[in-house]
């Protein structure tokens, strides 16, 4: 009598094993008496009992190493066996080196990354909503925008990834900065000409100004000259004081007779007035200072009528 020894296990079907396959486990052992008692561990973890362990449509999960325990009353032995389950590409993803977005010139690279067994050696890169292949290998340079994806294949079937964006930024050709140029010049040209029309403008109305300060005048003498600017079409005023004409002591009384100055004042419309403008009457308010003499007269003839001395203008 002893215990198990020689313990083995056999897998059927024999050979490489693929995702969805029913795999069979046999443990065999050399006992006496024989072993009754098997037992079959995933790890630490008891999956199953009896010399046969069935797995039907195995999957990559299910790969890993198994144990069977043959056990009779004088003693117990383990032996061990890997299952390697093979399976297609899977969570195929595809990895921007970059933000996506490149100058025109420049590219971006995607990086193609799945998981199958054995490792996908065979990446095909696409162009969304195109039929042909644009690239290959598991890493793609992109040189134009668009939404890329990759589809990575093993003896055993492929996958697809979602798609990516790439967007491409184009330069500015030189043709378009040199246009940019001539327009930033021509924007400071037309600003400087406008400045220095403003400056012609504002010394235009300054003088104008300078000019109709001049119309505004007190003239003191017999003749009075008042010219008009053809830029005003407004009428201008002019205030003409008389001054008290000098007194001659051998002049006799009879000369202090009051002296009445007239001023003839010229006015120039506008060629634009119009012509009934032409026809108004304008007044010159004038003051008139008397010799004293004519005022003394007046106090002492009352009865006097005052004088109102109009001046007409044309």
């Amino acid at each position: 009598m002893y215990p198990p020894k020689s313990v083995s296990v056999s897998i059927s079907p024999s050979g490489e094993i693929v995702s969805g396959d029913s795999v069979t486990l046999i443990c065999s052992s050399d006992s006496n008496p024989p072993a009754l008692n098997f037992s079959w561990f995933k790890g630490r973890t008891i999956v199953g009992s009896g010399r046969i362990y069935n797995i039907s449509k195995i999957s990559s999960d299910d790969s890993g190493e198994y144990k069977c325990k043959s056990r009779n009353k004088h003693g117990e032995k383990y032996s061990a066996v890997t299952l390697n389950v093979m399976y297609s590409p899977r969570n195929v993803s595809v990895m921007i080196n970059g933000s996506g977005e490149i100058v025109s010139g420049d590219s971006v690279t995607l990086i193609c990354s799945s998981d199958s067994n054995p490792p996908a050696l065979n990446f095909s890169w696409f162009k969304e909503n195109e039929s042909s292949a644009v690239g290959s290998g598991q890493s793609f340079s992109a040189l134009q925008s668009g939404r890329f994806y990759c589809q990575a294949h093993n003896q055993h079937g492929s996958q697809r990834s979602d798609a990516v964006t790439v967007t491409v930024h184009h330069r500015l050709g030189w043709h378009v900065w040199l246009g940019i140029s001539v327009a930033c010049v021509g924007f400071f040209i037309i600003i400087i000409i406008l400045f220095i029309m403003r400056k012609r403008r504002d010394a235009k109305t300054e003088d104008l100004t300078v000019k109709q300060d001049n119309l505004y005048s007190d003239v003191t003498g017999r003749d009075v000259h008042v010219s008009e600017s053809a830029d005003f079409d407004d009428a201008q005023y002019a205030t003409v004081a008389f001054s008290k004409p000098r007194r001659d002591r051998n002049t006799s009384d009879h000369r202090d007779t009051e002296e009445i100055q007239y001023a003839t004042v010229q006015h120039h419309k506008n060629k634009q007035t119009r012509r009934s403008e032409e026809n108004e009457s304008q007044y010159d308010n004038i003051r008139i200072h008397q010799p004293e003499s004519a005022v003394r007269r007046s106090n002492v003839e009352s009865v006097e009528e005052d004088s109102v001395i109009y001046s007409h203008v044309k």
